[in-house]
This record gives C-alpha cells, structure tokens and sequence, in this order.
C-alpha cells in the first residue's frame, strides 16, 4: 500500500515538472537552425540538410512553420518517454532511481531543451530507446515480439530525423539482431529504415547537402592552409586554388566549426567533385601537417571529449570579469557556443499569454545558471566519466557487454570527433542527459552506503 502510494506521488511529481517546463516555456523555445527551415518553408523551399525525413517532420508538427507549442509538446512527451523507458530498463532500487529521475527532469538541461524545436530532441528520444532494448536485452529481459518491432520502427523514425541517427540506427539494428539472434528482425528494420528515408526525400531539394559534403574535408584544408608556416606544396596549392583563391585561404579564421569557412559560399561546387583526385590531395595536405589537422578537429569536437586529456569547451558566457558584462553579446550575454537556447528567435511564432509570464521567469533562471557555467554543464565528454562507472559498477556491464550497451553514446561521440561540426553542447544532449542521471544515482547510492555504514 504504502509503495503504491510513495509511485502514485512520483508519477505526479514526474507530470508536474513535465507541465511546468511545457508552460513555463509556451509555446517552446526556436532558434536560428529552425527560424532558417521555417522561412524556406513559407518561401516553398524545401531543405534535407538535417535530413528529409526532419524536414518533412518539422512540416507536419509546426504546420509549416506556423506554431511551435505542437512540436514542443510531442518533443517533451518523447523524451519523457524514450528516458523513462530507459531508467524502466536498469532494475535498480525503485526509490533511489525515482529521485535521481526527478532530478534529471527538474533540471532546465532536459526541459528547456525538450520543449525546444530541434531534430536533436528526437534524436535523444531515440537513442535513450535503444538504449533500453540493448539494457534490457543484456539483463535477459524479454521483450514482446510485436512490443520490439514496435520500439524500433519508433526509434528509426527518431534517430533518422539526424545524419548520426541514421547511422546509429543501422548499427543498432545489426547489434540487437545479432544478441537475439534474429536475422528476420535486422532485414525488416533496416529495410523500412531504408524505405523511410527514401519516401520522404521526394520532392525535397538536396542542394545544400551535395555542397554540404565538402565541408569537413574543406575546414581541414582551411585551417592548415592558414597557417603562416605550412609546408604545402606547389601541386597541393594548384588543387587549392582550383576550390578557391589563395587569398582566401590563407586568411586567418577560427577552426573552432565547421561553418566558420566564410569562402565557401564562393566556391562554384559544380567544378570540384569528391573523386580520388580531391582524396588523395586531401591526404597528402593533411598527412604533411598531422599536427594542425589534429588540432582543428579536437577544437571542432571539443563538446565530445572527456577530461582530463582535453581542455573542453568555450563557456557560453565571458568569465573575464575585467571585461564589462556583456561586452560585444546580446542581453543573453552569449559570446561562446551555445547550449539552452532561452528565447524564442521567430517573432511569427511567438505567443504571449500574461498568465504564464511568472512561470517563464522562474524557468529562466536556473536556465541562466546552467548557461553562465557551460564549459562544465554542456561537455559531453566530462560526462561520459560517470556513464562508464555507472554501467561497469552498478551494471556490472564488461567489456564487449559494455560496448554492446553504450554503443550508441560512443557513435555520436566518434561521428562528432570524425566529423567535427561545432563545439557545442545540444549535439551531446543524449550524454548529458544520460550523464546527470548516472550522477545522481550515483551520488544517492553513495549516500545510502554512508548511512548503513554510520549505523553499524
């Protein structure tokens, strides 16, 4: 009776703070990505640059970039759902789990970003899914047949919605099929994984991603060419300029991301092809300079690199205090990456109800503190330290089991080193997330073991 009652009051507790972040932040927050999708679609412009199927998914649940509180409330439901399923799946102390379940969705880094209008809510939503079926799985829990296919078409359908989904996905698909030995289950999943993505690129322009796709061999390029001393040689500067002029190469820009490459817009992309003559200028450029192609993509990736081998990432807002607060920023005070967008950047979307106005201000100010401390708070490698205690120790999960479970965590975190977007903290949203629970668990358990030890 008693245990009923204490779960009855946390599932209330649990909807409570959902209700509190969904209309503390109505209709949902919308920065300058999803602003940028929503004037291409009132032009009638289509976009698969963070995939077709998030396009076509942003079309549907803003009704073309008209609303925002549709998107927000089906973002927030989902990742309530994809965490607690995941949490559902450890088998751990009840009371412990709910209280460091409490804590993670009390906290603005899971509800601002949850109600915020982005593919990476969707993508977290279904990598904490998968993550249950592999925890499950590895427990010998069985799950329902139809219960499984269900959860992974559900989980494609997310995970697609980014380019490191997709992949996530595939490899998902193999994992899972190969520990239940269920070849039927990979060839049904990945086909109508592939059936999916191809369905919604019709009709969707593909442009920018075709021009997209020399951006990472483009920024290596950049950022060794720049600097003053670099041993290129005259073959390697001819297939250089061939791209672009040399003056503008040799300019000196931040390697810090991806999108920093101001020339590029310049470059007439019909002219260069991704063939084995631009491959093998690629390498031997960056093979004569491993040194700074190392270095641009630990700066690109900084988000996704764990201490104390790595510096980690710019802090959102200046921590010089010789300079005057908010010296060259907006009144955000933002002058690094950002991590919890607080404001709504779509005047058109914007809807003002003065009966939520006090519950926005009190959810903007721990926002603000999690923003003024996002070197700590938004990098994703410090919080892979205390994902990897929690499932070696309280798991008990080794070696290839642990590669097994966290293999979705360990994708996103090689795609972003690999691919080096940008150092910026919603990119690790899943780790984060993962991360602050793991801690809080883990900080409660510690403190129980204290207690039974100090009344011996």
């Amino acid at each position: 009776m008693l245990k009923n009652l204490r779960h009855n009051r946390f599932r209330l507790a649990q909807a409570g703070f959902i209700s509190f972040w969904y209309l503390s932040l109505f209709p949902g927050r919308v920065g300058f990505d999803t602003v940028y999708a929503f004037n291409m679609m009132r032009d009638g412009e289509s976009t698969d640059w963070w995939t077709a199927l998030y396009f076509r998914t942003l079309q549907v649940f803003t009704l073309n970039g008209q609303v925002l509180y549709i998107f927000s409330l089906v973002g927030i439901l989902l990742l309530s759902y994809g965490l607690f399923y995941f949490v559902d799946s450890l088998g751990l102390n009840s009371k412990l789990s709910e209280l460091a379940i409490l804590f993670t969705i009390a906290n603005p880094i899971f509800g601002v970003f949850a109600v915020t209008v982005q593919h990476d809510v969707l993508q977290a939503s279904g990598t904490f899914i998968v993550l249950g079926i592999l925890v499950r799985i590895l427990r010998n829990i069985h799950i329902p047949g139809r219960q499984l296919t269900f959860l992974l078409i559900l989980s494609s359908f997310l995970l697609g919605q980014s380019r490191t989904g997709q992949l996530t996905i595939v490899v998902s698909t193999m994992v899972i099929g190969i520990l239940l030995n269920n070849r039927v289950l990979i060839g049904l999943v990945l086909t109508l994984n592939v059936l999916l993505f191809q369905l919604s690129l019709a009709g969707i322009d593909t442009t920018i991603t075709e021009k997209g796709k020399f951006l990472p061999f483009i920024s290596d390029l950049k950022c060794i060419a720049q600097h003053p001393e670099n041993e290129i040689s005259s073959k390697g500067w001819v297939f250089l300029n061939s791209i672009a002029p040399k003056e503008e190469w040799i300019k000196p820009q931040s390697c810090a991301e991806i999108t920093n490459l101001y020339f590029t817009d310049n470059i007439d992309y019909e002219k260069i092809e991704l063939d084995f003559a631009f491959i093998s200028n690629y390498l031997s450029i960056i093979s004569a300079h491993p040194a700074i192609f190392a270095m641009g993509h630990i700066q690109k990736s900084a988000a996704a690199l764990p201490p104390p081998f790595f510096q980690g990432i710019q802090n959102q807002v200046d921590l010089n205090y010789a300079n005057p607060i908010g010296l060259g920023t907006n009144i955000a005070l933002q002058s690094g990456p950002s991590f919890l967008h607080p404001s709504i950047d779509d005047p058109l979307v914007r809807i003002d109800i003065p009966l939520l106005k006090p519950l926005e201000t009190l959810a903007q100010i721990p926002t603000f503190l999690v923003n003024q401390a996002s070197w700590f708070w938004a990098w994703g490698g410090l919080w892979l330290w205390p994902i990897l205690f929690f499932f070696t120790f309280v798991l008990d999960f080794r070696r290839i089991r642990l590669l097994y479970a966290l293999h979705p965590i360990i994708i996103l975190h090689l795609v972003m080193i690999v691919i080096g977007v940008a150092p910026t903290g919603r990119h690790m949203q899943p780790t984060i997330i993962l991360g602050i629970f793991t801690t809080a668990y883990l900080i409660l358990k510690m403190g129980t073991l204290l207690r039974d030890i100090s009344f011996r």
